[in-house]
């Protein structure tokens, strides 16, 4: 077999061989190597926060909200939809 193929294959199959590029790898530990040495406590808020943005919104919304939404769904899916400037006005 030769490189090429091989070559081929692991991108092809990426998942079986766990592929991180080596260079994704050496930056990774560059930032880790950073953040344990980062007294900033401004900037240590600002990387929590980031790591935070992932979070579902969903999970963040009350039961009433999620409710509501649900009953939306199910409305428009019946065909019984609204302006929206109709909806909105309920907000205001």
């Amino acid at each position: 077999m030769n490189k090429n193929l091989i070559s081929q294959y692991v991108m092809s199959n990426k998942k079986l061989f766990n592929f991180v590029p080596m260079d994704m790898q050496a930056e990774k530990l560059g930032l880790i190597q950073w953040l344990a040495q980062l007294t900033d406590e401004g900037m240590i808020a600002k990387i929590k926060a980031l790591r935070n943005e992932n979070d579902d919104w969903w999970d963040k919304i009350t039961a009433e909200e999620k409710a509501e939404i649900e009953e939306g769904l199910l409305q428009a899916d019946q065909g019984e939809v609204k302006p929206h400037s109709e909806i909105r006005k309920k907000y205001e």
